[in-house]
């Protein structure tokens, strides 16, 4: 049964796991086009302020972004900062920004580690109106820019010729669509260097990826989803190997993901829709890899709330439910950029209602509401023993326990209550006592008290009824040794391995003359949950659940 004390919480959709924002500038209307990188350690974020328009810049007096300096105008020449790009160029931050007075394609890099002071503007391109969507990375060692050319439709890449980015070659036309390069994303793709962006002409996303490892050539661009009005704000990231776009579609309101099947993207899986039409994914989408997986935060156009998602699993091949990061007015997260602080992920973005800039940070590593350290099971005599451990939870309602017979089609068997929100550590254990015959695959949805949900990683356990058992005498131990039978098994050769809860393995035992008993040795073991597999060969044969306790 539900605790009672659970219909007396009053919930509101603003995650919990996620820090109060902080204010980084409240002089005006400022936060349009941020970009935010590490920078000597600490978080720091270059943006355009719209009411004077000028360049500016910020840097966290900490490592986890709580507290913030004052921002710096580090160019006031005019209306410049659009469309900005921030990363580390040779050991100092650096930007690439649109010079909207001039039309110019413009690169500036500070004269120290920290950004208190910055060299003179350069002007990489000069026309009625280039730069727009820059996208700044190093590429050979130096740092490369691929943008748009919108006075005559074109996506262009320019590279500098040292490692400072204080001279520079000249442009390349990369794609000459017409109408194309919009929101471009530049990364490098085994090796070289590639492009994800829109082309306004057909409404299609598209990615094209260099010949060589400079960009001097490139190769010729691939449809990666069509038709309908698909691409914009398209991100480029790597994810376990292979490249990854994060985008919206404008026809039917949905954030998206598609990855490719090979590690240079020359071809492409299926598009997953991550939201409802009633929860949109827009502006500036910002993608980066979460604990292993890949996760997203966007704007939500309805709402008009900051919102997050991250993946189930390394591959992006199945997703959470959406989390709001930040609806406390209207108009968050417009413009945003989030990466890895002090190993959680933090988002910079607009508060386009109070015309700030902000910076929200998770509380743990995920950015989600449950810190799953480690999800377990092992075969007993009359069942599937399951067993997992969270490190923190915030406004957890349980766990559904899920189990398949193929992996793909899944059946709730039983419902845990959570611990609704701790900062402590927490061990679950669930006793399945009808498996099926065969092979069994358990998952946790993992659910909120709104209602969102995240999956666990997917356990393959095999019971047959019958199969042979390990006797543990005595379990739970103390302290001391255990004996280890295993009255049915007949072989000569065994090894007995003991794991943690997490699957590392914390002891290994050789038994080259097995006569049907082992002794193992806990006195060095902390105590907690362990598995016992007695393996033969290149099978387990064999397993049981092994209670050390104080």
């Amino acid at each position: 049964m539900a605790p009672l004390f659970l219909v007396f919480i009053i919930y509101t959709p603003a995650i919990a796991q996620w820090n109060n924002p902080t204010i980084i500038d409240a002089t005006g209307n400022v936060g349009w086009y941020v970009s935010m990188a590490i920078v000597s350690g600490n978080p720091a974020i270059c943006y355009y302020d719209v009411s004077n328009g000028d360049l500016k810049y910020a840097r966290a007096t900490d490592s986890a972004g709580s507290f913030w300096g004052a921002p710096i105008t580090i160019d006031a020449t005019g209306d410049v900062g659009q469309f900005n790009s921030m990363i580390i160029v040779n050991g100092n931050p650096a930007i690439s920004y649109h010079d909207n007075g001039n039309g110019d394609l413009k690169y500036i890099r500070a004269t120290d580690a920290t950004g208190s002071s910055w060299g003179t503007p350069l002007t990489l391109e000069s026309g009625t109106n280039l730069g727009l969507n820059t996208s700044l990375k190093i590429i050979g060692g130096v740092p490369a820019i691929s943008y748009r050319d919108a006075t005559n439709g074109d996506l262009k890449y320019i590279r500098a010729n040292n490692v400072d980015g204080s001279s520079w070659g000249l442009p390349l036309i990369v794609d000459n669509g017409s109408n194309t390069g919009w929101y471009s994303s530049l990364e490098i793709v085994s090796g070289n260097p590639a492009i994800a962006y829109w082309n306004n002409l057909n409404d299609n996303l598209i990615y094209v990826r260099a010949n060589d490892a400079t960009g001097s050539s490139w190769g010729t661009p691939i449809t990666v989803d069509s038709p309908g009005n698909v691409g914009a704000w398209s991100f480029l990231i790597i994810v376990n190997g292979n490249p990854a776009i994060g985008y919206y579609d404008a026809t039917n309101d949905h954030l998206k993901f598609i990855r490719a099947t090979n590690a240079n993207g020359s071809n492409w899986g299926t598009s997953i829709e991550l939201t409802e039409t009633v929860d949109i994914g827009g502006n500036n989408i910002s993608m980066v890899i979460v604990d292993g997986n890949p996760a997203i935060c966007y704007h939500d156009w309805i709402a008009d709330d900051l919102k997050y998602i991250r993946a189930n699993d390394v591959d992006g091949s199945n997703w959470g439910s959406p989390i709001t990061v930040d609806n406390s007015a209207n108009n968050h997260g417009i413009y945003s950029s989030m990466t890895i602080v002090a190993g959680n992920p933090a988002i910079a973005y607009l508060d386009d209602t109070d015309n700030d800039v902000k910076y929200i940070r998770s509380e743990n590593m995920t950015g989600l509401s449950v810190e799953l350290i480690s999800f377990a099971g092992v075969k007993l005599d009359k069942g599937i023993e399951l067993l997992w451990q969270t490190a923190s939870e915030v406004n957890n309602e349980g766990f559904d326990v899920e189990r398949s017979a193929d992996g793909e089609n899944w059946e709730s068997i039983d419902f845990i209550y959570g611990q609704i929100t701790t900062a402590e550590s927490y061990n679950y254990t669930y006793f399945d006592e009808q498996p099926l015959s065969g092979k069994n695959y358990y998952r946790l949805k993992i659910i909120d008290l709104d209602g969102s949900f995240e999956y666990s990683k997917i356990i393959e356990i095999n019971f047959q009824k019958g199969d042979s058992d390990i006797v543990i005498v005595p379990n739970p131990v103390r302290n001391g040794e255990v004996i280890i039978s295993l009255p049915q098994i007949n072989v000569e050769d065994i090894e007995v391995h003991l794991f943690d809860v997490s699957g590392k393995l914390v002891s290994k035992i050789l038994v080259s003359q097995f006569d049907g008993k082992v002794l193992l040795d806990l006195d060095n073991l902390r105590d907690g949950t362990y598995f016992v597999r007695v393996k033969n060969g290149q099978k387990y044969f064999a397993e049981k659940l092994l209670i050390k306790a104080k």
